[in-house]
Order: C-alpha cells, then structure tokens, then sequence
C-alpha cells in the first residue's frame, strides 16, 4: 500500500531524516512539502526543506511556505538546539524550487481535487493545519488521517510541561487535537527512546558517504550532547517516528486515549494531559504511541535509507 501524504514540517535536524525517511520509503508518496515557523523561522525551515530536497536530488516535490506566527503567542524558536539555520550549521550548496502556493492554498488545492484520501504528516508546530481545518471544514473528509510528532503524558522539554511543538502553538495543537479526525500522537513517552546511535549514522555512511556526512554532521551536537548524559553517543530524531510508525506499527506498543492540549500562557501552556475519569468516561481521540522496540526502528530506519541509496546509485 502505497500513503499519500502531505509532510508538514520545520527543518530542524530531525525534520531532514524524517524528510530523507519519508523520500527513502517505496511505500510513501509525497505529494507535498509545508513549512512553518518552528525550530526556527520559517525563512529557514523553507530554505532547509529547499535543500534537504535538493541534496536528495528531488526536485520534483512541491515546496510551498506556510506559517511565521503562531495562530495566538508569539514566536518561540529552539536555534539552541539546531543552530542559527535550523541545520547545526550545515550549508547547502543547491535548493529545489519553491511553489508559488502557500501551504494553504497547497492543501485545498491537493484535498479539492483528490479521488483519494490524504495523510498529513504534521510533525513541526501545528499551526498550517489549524488554519487547514478551520478554514475549510468541508475537506476534511479528504483526510486519511493526521500523524503527529508533538506533546507527551510525561511531561515538557522546553518547560516542565510542555513539549516544544505544542507549547509553540498550543492553540493550534488543542484545535487539531479536537478535530475529530482520526489522530496518531508520537510524543516525548515514545520520542525520546527512539534513539539512533552514531553506529546507525556511519553504517548508513559506508554505503553513501555523503548522505552519511550529512546526517553525522547535523546530529554532532546531540551526539555529544547524550553521550555526556549518559546515553551513549546517540540522538533522538523525533519527527521520524510517527513516519516509521506509518509503515511499522508493529514495532510500537499504541494506547487509544483521550487527551487534551493546554493552551493558556502560564506554566501550563503546551501541556498535553490525560482525561481518564472513571465515572464519566471520553470517546478516544488519538491512537498515542507510547513504546518502541528499539532494535526494530533502527533496523528500520536503516534499512529503508540504505535501500534508497543502492537503489539510487544504481540508476
């Protein structure tokens, strides 16, 4: 079976594996790339989806620019992690071409005139697919589902509550949370154990050297950065594991579950919390990856790339 989706993104380190995942996959059709305001504006993260495409020689994918601002708060940005240009300061040396469609104009242009449902692989802030699901309600039935890397039941990492890509735009995330449409969470519980270790970066190295280089260079801070915590030298890819979970759901353990998304401005803001009343009982509204099988996502990981990479150095 071959999904059709539509990556929503905010290029940032884990967003390019997730976009090398996603273009590595046979069973993946991507019939768009968006960007939006993130890890760090949305100047770079066009700009990194531009060349990540490009690097992967696919220039083919149409890139459309979506959202600068959150819907309510103002920006919030993690350069500390990915660096001035979302890219560890990694530099591109091409860029495929950017559509003159804004992200939104791309999704009901794509859900208008599809025969066949849609996935959208949301797994930076969520604010193109709020403004998407508000805006024209009626496509919504276009839509297969909605695969999201954001929040976690065990807590924050940019605040004690919050996860990153909720506490961006916690609006966002509680109108897409509350859409109603069929909904896989990939939060911090699964994310943060989802590692690779450098082992996995430079096998994937040995078949291409400079693909490898890539993903050693963009992933150096956080080599470092865990193995000085006691981790061992490895980096949690966030964004790739609701894709790989796509194709894999095998190697995850999954909770139906009714959640929420905190989006007042206190300590709060960006928190994802469990309504689990016994006397009073909620409709799930998202499939919550909660486990992993390690060994088995990073053998999938691999595998898919380095397919790609013999299959493309044979042509």
């Amino acid at each position: 079976m071959t999904h059709k989706i539509i990556i929503d993104c905010d290029p940032g380190i884990d967003d390019a594996m997730a976009l090398l995942y996603a273009i590595a996959s046979e069973d993946i059709e991507i019939l768009a790339v968006h960007t939006v305001a993130g890890n760090v504006n949305v100047d770079h993260t066009t700009n990194n989806a531009q060349g990540v495409l490009a690097f992967l020689n696919r220039h083919d994918i149409p890139i459309c620019r979506g959202s600068n601002m959150p819907l309510v708060e103002n920006p919030s940005f993690a350069d500390d992690v990915h660096g001035v240009n979302g890219m560890n300061g990694y530099e591109f040396d091409s860029f495929a071409p950017l559509s003159e469609k804004t992200a939104l104009e791309s999704y009901v242009a794509i859900l208008r005139n599809t025969s066949e449902k849609v996935t959208i692989a949301a797994v930076g802030p969520l604010t193109n697919v709020a403004i998407l699901l508000k805006g024209y309600p009626e496509l919504t039935d276009k839509i297969e589902k909605i695969i999201i890397m954001g929040g976690g039941l065990k807590g924050g990492n940019i605040t004690t509550t919050g996860e990153f890509n909720f506490y961006v735009d916690p609006h966002a995330a509680h109108i897409v949370i509350n859409s109603g449409l069929p909904i896989v969470l990939a939060g911090l519980d699964v994310t943060e154990v989802a590692r690779l270790h450098k082992e996995d970066l430079e096998e994937i190295a040995s078949h291409d050297a400079r693909l490898g280089q890539f993903l050693l260079t963009i992933n150096e801070n956080s080599l470092s950065i865990y193995n000085s915590l006691g981790f061992g030298k490895t980096c949690t890819p966030n964004d790739v594991v609701p894709l790989v979970h796509l194709l894999h759901p095998e190697v995850f353990e999954t909770q139906d579950l009714k959640i929420d998304v905190s989006y007042d401005s206190s300590e709060t803001r960006g928190m994802t919390y469990l309504d689990s009343r016994i006397r009073m009982p909620q409709e799930p509204n998202v499939q919550m990856i909660m486990d992993v099988d390690l060994a088995r996502f990073r053998a999938a990981f691999k595998a898919t790339v380095i397919k790609y990479v013999q299959n493309s150095n044979n042509h």
